[in-house]
Parts: C-alpha cells; sequence; structure tokens
C-alpha cells in the first residue's frame, strides 16, 4: 500500500516535474555561451559591486543618471551573489585571463537561470490556482513557458528578468486569498481570515518589490488588486492592507534621494526614462514573432478566448500592460518578459479547452490528441530552445574584455592617471570588472562626448574602434579622427563565430540580436 501511494504520489507531480527539469535544463546549460552580453548586465553588475564593496545602493557615474531605476534590483544582485563570497570565492588569475572573465559572468548568469526555473514554477501554480487545481493547464502552461525559444530572453542579468518572479508570487499570492462570509463565525473562518490576510499582505510586500526594480511593474497594480478584493469577499480591509507595502515599498526610491540631498536627481531620472522614444510595441511584437511565431500565434489565439470567456488573469494582466508600453513607445525586446509569461497562460486554457471538446466527441483518439499535441509542441520548443542554447556568440567577447583587463595599468602605473575607455554605447560593459574587481583606474566615455580632445592630453585612452566609428571617422567626425591619429592599434579581435549560423533560418533568426563583437580594432595612447 505504502510504495503504491508513493507511485500515486510520484504521477501526480509529474505534471510539475517535467517542466522544472526542462526549464532547469535549458536555462542553466551554457550561460555565458549564449546569449550575448547586453551592457545593461554590465551596468547591473556593476552597481551590485558597488554595494558589495560598501558604496552604497547608488553608484554615482559621469555618463548615467543613477536614478533611471529603482535600485532593489542591484540590492538583490548585491545579497544574492555575497551569500557565496563573490568575487573572492572564485579562483581569479592576476591578469584576467578569459577564463577569469568568463567566471564573474558564469555566476549571475547561473542565478538568472535559477531565477527562470522559479518562473516556470511560479507559473504551474499561478494556472493551478486560478482554474480550479486543472493540471492540464499548469502543464501546458509551464511546458511553454519552459521550453520556447523566446524565453533565452530570461537568460541575461536584467531588471525585467529579476522582477518577474516577484510579479509571479504576488499574483499566486492574491490567487491564495481566500476569506469566508461574515455570516460564519468559527475557529475554521478565524483561521481562514488569518490566512487570508496573510497571503494578502505577502502578495503586497511582493508586488512592492516587483515595482521597486522596475517601474512598469504597477500595472499589474489593478490585476493582484482585483484577485484580493474578489476574493476576500469584496473586503476594503484586507485590500487596504495589501496596498500598504505595494506603494510604501516602492516610495524608498524617491525619500531615499530626499535623505540624501539628491531629489533633484531622482526627478531628472524619472523625467529622463520618460522621454525615451522610437521603440514601439510594435516592432518589440515583431521580434517577438520573428523570434517564436507559435508562442506568438498561441498568445493571442489565448488572448481572443479569453476576451472570449471573460477571464480577469488573462484581460487584467494584458489590457494595462500592453496600453503602457504603448504609451509610453520604449519598448524592447527584453521588457517582453512578463508578456511572455502572459501568453504561455493565456494559451493553456485555451488548448485545454480544445483538448476537451475533442475528448468528448471521440474519447480515445481526444486523448491522443491531446498528448501528441502537447508533445509536440514540447520536443519543437526543446529543440529549437536547445539549438539556440548550444551556440556560442560571446568568444569574441571575452577575448577582448580579457586584453583590456590586462592592459589596463595597475594603480600607481602611468603618471597615475585615470584610464579611459572610449567607445559606443556598448563599450561600457568592459568596465565593471576592471574596476570593482581588479582595481584599476578606469572610466567609461562615449565617443561623441565633446570632452574626448581633453582628455587625451592628459589622460590614458583605450579606444574601441567598430565599424560605427570608422563610419563615424569617414564621415568627417572631427573629435574622433584626433583621437585615431593620436592613438596606435595594439590588437584586432575579428570573430567570426556567426559564419556558422544562418541566421535567416528559424531560430537562428534571433541571433540578429545576440551578436557578438565583430571586428574591433583596440588602439590606445600609451
Amino acid at each position: 500500500m505504502y510504495i503504491y501511494q508513493n507511485i500515486i504520489n510520484f504521477h501526480n507531480s509529474l505534471p510539475l516535474v517535467i517542466p522544472l527539469i526542462l526549464s532547469s535544463f535549458l536555462n542553466l546549460w551554457n550561460p555565458v555561451g549564449f546569449p550575448s552580453f547586453h551592457v545593461d548586465e554590465g551596468i547591473y553588475m556593476a552597481r551590485a559591486m558597488h554595494i558589495l564593496q560598501g558604496g552604497g545602493p547608488l553608484e554615482i557615474t559621469e555618463v548615467r543618471t543613477p536614478y533611471d531605476h529603482p535600485f532593489f534590483g542591484q540590492i538583490f544582485l548585491a545579497a544574492a551573489l555575497g551569500l557565496i563570497g563573490y568575487p573572492d570565492s572564485l579562483q581569479l588569475s592576476d591578469d584576467g585571463d578569459v577564463h577569469s572573465i568568463e567566471s564573474l559572468f558564469l555566476v549571475p548568469r547561473i542565478l538568472m537561470g535559477l531565477l527562470a526555473v522559479a518562473d516556470t514554477f511560479l507559473i504551474y501554480k499561478i494556472a493551478e490556482a486560478r482554474y480550479r487545481n486543472n493540471r492540464t493547464i499548469a502543464f501546458i502552461a509551464a511546458i511553454l513557458f519552459a521550453v520556447m525559444p523566446i524565453t533565452w530572453i530570461l537568460r541575461r542579468i536584467l531588471l525585467d528578468n529579476i522582477s518577474l518572479p516577484f510579479l509571479l508570487s504576488s499574483i499566486l499570492f492574491a490567487l491564495y486569498v481566500r476569506k469566508p462570509s461574515q455570516k460564519y463565525n468559527n475557529n475554521s473562518n478565524t483561521s481562514s481570515s488569518k490566512n487570508a490576510i496573510i497571503a494578502a499582505s505577502i502578495s503586497g510586500i511582493f508586488l512592492g518589490l516587483a515595482i521597486f526594480t522596475k517601474i512598469p511593474v504597477f500595472t499589474f497594480i489593478p490585476l493582484a488588486g482585483f484577485f484580493v478584493f474578489m476574493n476576500s469577499n469584496r473586503s476594503l480591509k484586507l485590500l487596504g492592507l495589501w496596498f500598504i507595502p505595494v506603494i510604501m515599498i516602492p516610495l524608498i526610491w524617491p525619500i531615499y534621494s530626499i535623505a540624501v540631498n539628491q531629489f533633484d536627481g531622482w526627478v531628472y531620472g524619472v523625467e529622463f526614462q520618460s522621454r525615451k522614444e522610437g521603440k514601439p510595441l510594435v516592432v518589440a511584437m515583431q521580434d517577438f514573432f520573428k523570434s517564436d511565431p507559435l508562442l506568438f500565434l498561441l498568445g493571442i489565439a489565448g488572448l481572443i478566448f479569453a476576451a472570449i470567456r471573460r477571464d480577469f488573469l488573462v484581460l487584467f494582466w494584458a489590457i494595462p500592460l500592453l496600453l503602457f508600453f504603448y504609451i509610453v513607445n520604449w519598448v524592447s525586446y527584453f521588457h517582453l518578459a512578463p508578456i511572455i509569461a502572459l501568453f504561455c497562460l493565456a494559451a493553456a486554457p485555451a488548448l485545454a479547452y480544445l483538448f476537451d471538446k475533442i475528448a468528448k466527441k471521440k474519447a480515445v483518439t481526444g486523448k491522443l490528441f491531446k498528448y501528441a499535441t502537447i508533445s509536440s509542441i514540447a520536443i519543437f520548443g526543446f529543440v529549437c530552445s536547445w539549438m539556440l542554447t548550444t551556440s556560442n556568440v560571446t568568444s569574441g567577447f571575452f577575448s577582448l574584455y580579457s586584453f583590456i583587463v590586462d592592459y589596463l595599468p595597475d594603480h600607481g602605473d602611468v603618471n597615475n592617471s585615470i584610464s579611459l575607455l572610449v567607445g559606443r554605447y556598448g563599450t561600457e560593459i568592459f568596465i565593471w570588472i576592471p574596476k570593482y574587481v581588479f582595481d584599476k583606474d578606469t572610466q567609461f566615455i562615449k565617443e561623441n562626448n565633446d570632452s574626448i580632445l581633453e582628455e587625451l592630453k592628459s589622460g590614458n585612452i583605450i579606444f574601441l574602434v567598430d565599424r560605427y566609428i570608422v563610419k563615424s571617422i569617414e564621415e568627417g567626425n572631427e573629435n574622433l579622427h584626433v583621437l585615431d591619429d593620436n592613438t596606435d592599434p595594439i590588437r584586432t579581435i575579428d570573430h567570426k563565430g556567426f559564419d556558422e549560423y544562418d541566421r535567416s533560418v528559424y531560430p537562428y533568426n534571433s541571433l540578429d540580436v545576440n551578436r557578438d563583437i565583430g571586428r574591433i580594432l583596440v588602439k590606445a595612447n600609451y
């Protein structure tokens, strides 16, 4: 009997175990080989390292405002990395060889992979809680989130990926709110009321932390608030309790700026982010369709199905978020993490409804159709994701990074002056490791900064020349022309790894936003 019960329990756990295994495999395999490294990953790692070295929650630089985003993201990163003694716990060479640079990126990338696995678990539990313990819906939603190719976005060290598990946790606990009718009065109801208060409070805290990480998450206030209110028998008191941390936690951001006399900087940072434009939602959705047409179409069908069935989980998720993205007119492909989760949760009930309809007409063939369809989607998604995750798009990046770290002078060398790394926007990613790990004085200057020529007179310059800077020089950019004349070539990195992938063929078309460094000429004046 004991063995039989264990078999039953194992069988019941399979709908959750399978997506978690697949998600773990796809999100933790080859984390430093794919995807390519985005400059924002370097920015957030620099801010986390600033905290780890006792510098406080804000990193002040000449390049950007420290108040462009709330700072829970870097606090979370610093706390998670600090638990394992990062970076001192790593075996790093003194000259910053390729292996050392890879190790420094590997640890936070693994952390992102673990968060993606947690997201998969939360997607399953949200679907299970919302759709009356329907394991078919929960399994489909989790499988889609675990294996579909577009989820490679979750592997990067980005605020969107850090905020997602907090957001999903908030939604899950909002669904867990259960308060009995006031006409009953017994010990069981008292216990249920306490559980409702706890669930609502936890939901509010998680949503507050998610907003404190990424401001657009505020669009989920209607969704979580609706379920807290409705599940508590329309209790305004419980809704108010939930709302307190939702508001108070993000307010730490402006309150901190006031406390350190930097409120003007906070206002500028908020205005700076709000003034961005030129990346409309439609372009991001086109990138979504290009990278993962199957999930995109399933998600759109799921949204239509949700509108017909008045599924408030999907509708309150989709409408505020998509409307906000449409209005701000600044949506990059890596902002799509909550939309990916939405499409998985929207597609699952639609597919389950289709399977049920077919099963009622043809019991045997209906079940075969369900299993065949789910298996086909899972296998297709897994194979496509595996093709991407096993690719290598970063070898040139690590070669260049290692060379820069080794070439930069130590404290007191070369006239005891700060080294300046000059290049395009993405060059900033090469700053945080030499600055915070190898203790080398270095700063980043954009190629269009008017102070370049002044710095050239007294500073140590490393100039990273790519094809765009070459084009600017050829078009008559005088500052870059002078900088080019006063620096000497010291190294050329020419990575042609992309030649083995046909980016016009699915799923390798995702590599259009995963390019390695290409050809970089490194020049210096010392």
